[in-house]
């Protein structure tokens, strides 16, 4: 029994390294991607606003 539990134990043990891994790689490449999102959206905002104001 002792041999199936630590199997058991390392298998948990890795999958939560993995998904905190995994984690860790969205968290910082979708900061990037909310960045360059929040840029162009205030660029937009700025070109509508330029328009607007044109007679």
């Amino acid at each position: 029994m002792t041999g199936w539990q630590t199997l058991w134990t390392w298998t948990l043990g890795l999958s939560v390294v993995l998904f905190f891994t995994v984690e860790i790689v969205v968290v910082i490449g979708g900061a990037g991607d909310i960045k360059s999102m929040l840029k162009s959206l205030r660029e937009h905002t700025a070109e509508d606003a330029t328009d607007s104001r044109a007679p």
